[in-house]
């Protein structure tokens, strides 16, 4: 599975877009990938004083094709989840199946993420703006969203 990732707005939202088949190799990547923003963002964080800043993740997956099953595989992989500065996953997606719908819930439920599934980037932002009033939207690229 293809990604790619993004500051939208420098040390507050990464957006992050995927397509085609995910396998678990793939989020194992992926994990690696979005804890190397995560951790870029801390230091600047730390150089800056601020010990509570968290970062918040719009993650558009409407292209992927299929996903893993394997709840036990995929909790060994997505350690993200449990970084320090985690806020917010927006899953922009199309519901595929009931399946694929549950797992999203289930892993993000045990991971004890704030998760939150949107059929928009309209919505996730939208969503964004009412969750977390720290966010400095006047920073935000917007050539970083889909056209």
């Amino acid at each position: 599975m293809p990604f790619e990732t993004k500051w939208y707005i420098k040390n507050q939202i990464v957006f992050v877009r995927a397509w085609g088949n995910l396998s678990i190799e793939d989020t194992q990547d992926f994990n690696h990938c979005l804890d190397q923003y995560i951790q870029e963002g801390v230091q600047e964080y730390v150089e800056m004083g601020i010990s509570d800043g968290e970062f918040n993740f719009l993650q558009d997956g409407r292209e992927i094709g299929s996903v893993p099953t394997s709840m036990t595989q995929l909790q060994k992989t997505l350690k993200v989840a449990s970084n320090i500065g985690c806020g917010w996953i927006i899953s922009i997606s199309r519901p595929r199946s009931k399946v694929a719908f549950m797992i999203n819930n289930l892993v993000m439920s045990v991971m004890q993420m704030q998760f939150k599934r949107v059929n928009t980037v309209e919505e996730a932002i939208a969503f964004l703006k009412d969750a977390d009033p720290n966010i400095n939207w006047d920073n935000a690229d917007e050539s970083v969203l889909p056209g």
